[in-house]
């Protein structure tokens, strides 16, 4: 995550966590770990990492955000949990109006008390009351939860009260056998089992109608209305019913509704009587019920039934017990479990940022008008009951090629900071990893996720309601269910399934699929939704599926027995086609235009090893093939060319080209030594891209990424120097080691040099400490793209002089931090250039004795302090647009010939800051990163039809024909212009 400076009062012990920051729905955490390196040698690492749950932290008396608790406390012969954002207080007697007291987090009233449970026939609109409260004292038997045994006349069940820091949940649990429906002239195959809650206090709910797709008996399914109750904050949710002990299942869903007859409210809770007469496996019993059985037309029966509760001022006065061993033992006996509960809805229009890992400590429920998630955010999640991410509004989803967001386990230590003090991966973990709800009354979306890996979840996506949701370029991983959709029509499009042998590929009811270049390594069942419309496959690899389900469509699909000799393994990728392969090329090319488009750019070709140390010049360019023609089944890769680690290099000139991918993977990267020289330049639509392997590859191998991408261990006889140019850096969250560019003394080399680079959550780093005198070391980044990245850049003296240049010129920093220092020494004191940037919501500082010497000038700041100087632009509202290259043009023109030169002196005569994509030509240079000028479809303007682009010809970008430089206005032949196109007829044999 990114960089924090704080005072902390102590500091953790090994393993131990310490809480530096609190808030209502988030931690800052800092951790002290141990880990082995390569070698076997002991690596301690300082971690950060943000835990999330809805509720986290409450307001204290002092005004002062506290670690909340959902414990309960024995006061007043009642209890009250109180130490939270919502506050429950529960009486000793669960058979008294106002039983249940809660203030919502935002100060709303909501009194209930148990009304009774009922029977209703949808089919014939007949109701009766089976079971009505009686007086029962509560029991306290976990420190959240308290239980009123016995809380029914007519049927055997209890009345139990769980508290979390998220909400409150109210259960019915049904110890014994209930009466038959037949007793009351009821039709049990269309009765329901319902509980009514009457609420003597409540503001009127904004009520959202839909859809849900409810379990009955035989595993049948139906659709059903049910309402999504709004109390401001506090939302109550769908219930769910299951065997008591098995909290994480879900026999049926529980429906509701709110009803309001003469001035009385009541929740009004049903699930099919058949799955709970089913569930309990006892014989039905014939005889019972409350003392007013006669079933009667319409649900207000039930209503009176029973009148208006008022205080009984006679009653003697009990108290809340702690529980014995024998309720304990009473309290685990088997029993149906029917549920709501109350949410905290507080959290709203939530970011997961791109440099940061979460850990997602419970149930989080996110409102609001937007969910973001950033490409390069890690999400992990603890292994207890309920521990899920609701989105209940639209999404913006900013994952990117080699920047995937990542949800997985809390103990998986192959991506993320670690939370955990080993990498002790052991089954599940996320109930549901990601839950979407596409209903109107969540914002009537579609969702479109691209770019995601979820592993060690128990389901992966739980997608609701509408139409067009689209997931692509996703990897599930160890996941028991893969995607569940309700009543959702959604794509899938380039997915693995990787490692999941024993779970289920799909799960989910009335939805339809569409599936292309899915792979599926192992799977109990793929499709186990009994009641999925349709799903379609095209140009899917299923490899080791037990059963296959039902599939409407398949075009182009290999099933297969078991996965021996499809796959190769590289590293952490183990689901690239094997040499030779049949499945290559043997795709129907009738698929998505977008997804075509996508594995023209992708492989299913492995990376090669490289463990010989650089000694010799060389260059790399991409070896593994990528699929522009007939599509190759199954998933694909982003392509990685190379992988490595703690590789040497000296004595050598390293040249990367042409879109090669290096991969590192361990504690170090490059080793570089005396005399090298790494000179690295993509092309625009194609970067050069220099990453950790897990931001591709799919298995959880816990290597050490303790160092940097790049090393200087020392002071080499001949420094080193570093030229990159058309190169990414993408990196997801993770400890600073992991996201690290380079980190060392500046002068360890003569000069690192980015032009129209991108750092995508990178570090870099680079200080002039004292050394010898005389060293110098030129820092310069021009025309950059950071993204949520690290720069620090530092001239330090401490008696010894140093003489180090830094320049930054036409950089967009977006959301990441920004360090300069600069100190004055006897001999050395070069100019700093910081101008023609902008500076977009950066945490930006200077300092030193020094920093007049940084000449700054005519930069743009959008809530980012100002480092001074003229000709500076101050933005509210600037947004960026997507074009050909990528989600950085300028939305707006307010930084357009607002830079301290022109754009031919910038070196930017054929870039473009505008979607328009003119170039900047002959005019002031806009403030800000640039792109190359495309055409629409991204490929660089060729003005004279050579062969060769405009910005290759134009090599330092003045827009001038200069010595050594070909003249991009006039090709070879003698053409010029946009007609001047050679035409090339090849022989034909």
């Amino acid at each position: 995550m990114a960089a924090i400076v704080l005072a902390l009062a102590s500091t953790p012990c090994l393993g131990e966590s310490l809480v530096i920051e609190q808030g209502p729905h988030h931690q800052l955490l800092r951790q002290v770990m141990e880990t082995l390196g390569e070698d076997g040698s002991p690596l301690f690492a300082t971690n950060h990492f943000t835990a999330v749950a809805t509720g986290l932290g409450y307001l204290g008396d002092n005004g002062k955000w506290q670690t909340s608790t959902s414990d309960f406390e024995l006061i007043d012969g009642g209890a009250a949990a109180w130490k939270g954002q919502h506050r429950v207080t529960l009486a000793w007697n669960s058979n008294l109006p106002q039983a249940v007291q809660m203030v919502t987090p935002d100060g709303q009233r909501l009194d209930s008390h148990v009304h009774g449970l009922a029977y209703y026939d949808t089919a014939s609109g007949k109701a009766v009351l089976i079971a009505e409260p009686k007086d029962t004292q509560g029991v306290l038997v976990e420190p959240g939860v308290i239980l009123y045994e016995d809380a029914f006349e007519g049927v055997v069940a209890d009345l139990r009260y769980r508290n979390s820091l998220s909400g409150t949940e109210q259960d019915v649990v049904v110890r014994e056998s209930i009466p038959s429906p037949e007793s009351f002239g009821l039709n049990p195959e269309s009765t329901e089992l319902q509980v009514w809650t009457e609420f003597d206090q409540a503001p009127d709910p904004r009520r959202s109608a839909s859809m849900a797709d409810r379990k009955g008996p035989n595993n049948t399914h139906a659709m059903v209305p049910d309402e999504a109750l709004d109390f401001g904050a506090m939302r109550i949710g769908t219930g769910r019913s299951f065997r008591h002990g098995k909290e994480d299942e879900s026999l049926s869903l529980v429906t509701k509704m709110w009803l309001v007859s003469d001035g009385r409210k009541f929740l009004v809770e049903a699930v099919p009587v058949n799955v709970v007469t089913d569930a309990v496996d006892l014989p039905v019993n014939g005889s019972g019920g409350a003392s007013i059985r006669k079933a009667g037309a319409g649900r207000e029966v039930v209503i009176h039934s029973i009148p208006r509760k008022t205080p009984r001022n006679g009653l003697p006065k009990g108290r809340i017990q702690r529980a014995t061993e024998k309720m304990l033992a009473s309290y685990s006996r088997p029993g149906v479990v029917l549920d709501y509960s109350t949410l905290n809805t507080s959290q709203s229009n939530y970011t997961f940022k791109g440099d940061t890992t979460y850990f997602i400590a419970g149930l989080v429920t996110l409102t609001g008008t937007n969910t973001v998630f950033e490409g390069g955010a890690v999400l992990k999640f603890t292994n207890s009951v309920g521990t899920k991410l609701v989105v209940n509004t639209p999404v913006t989803w900013l994952g990117s090629p080699y920047r995937s967001v990542v949800l997985t386990a809390r103990d998986d230590w192959s991506v993320g900071d670690g939370i955990t003090p080993s990498n002790a991966l052991s089954g599940f973990y996320a109930e549901v990893a990601l839950s979407l709800d596409g209903s109107s009354g969540a914002g009537n979306c579609s969702f479109n996720l691209a770019h995601l890996r979820v592993a060690h979840a128990k389901t992966a996506v739980e997608i609701k309601q509408n139409t067009g949701h689209v997931v692509g370029h996703a990897q599930f991983v160890n996941c028991q269910v893969g995607i569940a959709p309700t009543s959702a029509d959604f794509s899938l499009r380039n997915a693995l399934f990787a490692n999941t042998n024993s779970s289920t590929t799909f799960q989910g009811s009335n939805s339809t699929g569409r599936l292309e270049h899915v792979t599926v390594d192992g799977a109990a069942t793929f499709n186990s939704g009994s009641t999925f419309n349709s799903l379609y496959l095209t140009n899917c690899l299923l490899t080791g599926v037990t059963t296959l389900g039902t599939t409407t469509v398949a075009n182009h699909v290999a099933v297969l027995t078991n996965s021996s000799g499809v796959f190769q393994t590289a590293l952490a990728g183990a689901h690239y086609l094997a040499s030779g392969s049949p499945y290559r090329d043997a795709g129907d090319t009738g698929i998505n235009a977008t997804l075509r488009k996508d594995l023209a750019k992708m492989t299913t070709y492995p990376p090669l090893a490289i463990t010989v140390p650089w000694t010799n010049s060389m260059v790399l360019s991409p070896q593994a093939a990528v699929d522009p023609d007939i599509p190759d089944l199954g998933y694909h890769y982003f392509p990685l060319d190379f992988y490595f680690t703690g590789l040497p290099f000296s004595n050598a000139t390293v040249t990367l080209t042409n879109g090669v991918a290096l991969a590192v993977y361990g504690a170090t990267g490059l080793q570089v030594g005396t005399a090298a020289v790494l000179q690295s330049e993509g092309i625009p639509n194609r970067l050069n891209r220099i990453v950790r392997q897990n931001t591709v590859q799919e298995l959880p191998t816990a290597y050490v990424a303790g160092g940097s991408l790049v090393n200087i261990a020392s002071v080499p006889a001949v420094r080193p120097t570093f030229d990159f140019r058309f190169t990414d850096f993408p990196a997801v969250a993770g400890s600073s080691g992991a996201r690290t560019l380079m980190d060392t003394p500046a002068y360890y080399a003569s000069s690192v040099s980015l032009t129209d680079c991108q750092l995508r959550g990178t570090i870099l780093r680079l200080a002039e400490y004292p050394s010898g005198t005389g060293l110098s070391v030129q820092c310069t980044l021009k025309n950059c793209m950071a993204e949520r990245s690290t720069l620090y850049l530092a001239k330090y003296w401490f008696g010894t002089d140093v003489n180090f240049t830094a320049s930054l010129w036409n950089n967009t920093f977006w959301n990441g931090t920004v360090t300069l220092n600069y100190d004055t020494d006897t001999t050395y004191n070069p100019a700093w250039t910081v101008k023609d940037n902008l500076f977009d919501a950066v945490s930006l500082t200077q300092g030193g004795t020094g920093i007049t010497n940084i000449a700054k000038s005519n930069n743009g700041y959008q809530s980012a302090t100002s480092l001074g100087g003229t000709g500076n632009v101050t933005l509210s509202g600037f947004t960026y647009a997507t074009g050909p290259l990528g989600p950085w043009y300028h939305g707006a023109t307010s930084l357009v010939d607002l830079g301290s030169r022109t754009a031919a002196a910038a070196g930017l005569y054929q870039e473009t800051t505008q979607t328009s994509l003119a170039k900047e030509a002959g005019t002031t240079v806009d403030i800000g990163f640039h792109l190359v000028a495309t055409d629409s479809n991204g490929i660089p303007i060729d003005t004279d039809g050579d062969g060769v682009p405009d910005y290759l010809e134009d090599r330092n970008g003045n827009g001038t024909f200069d010595t050594g430089e070909s003249d991009w206005t006039q090709s070879p032949s003698g053409l010029t212009g946009t007609t001047g196109v050679t035409v090339f007829t090849p022989l034909k044999p």
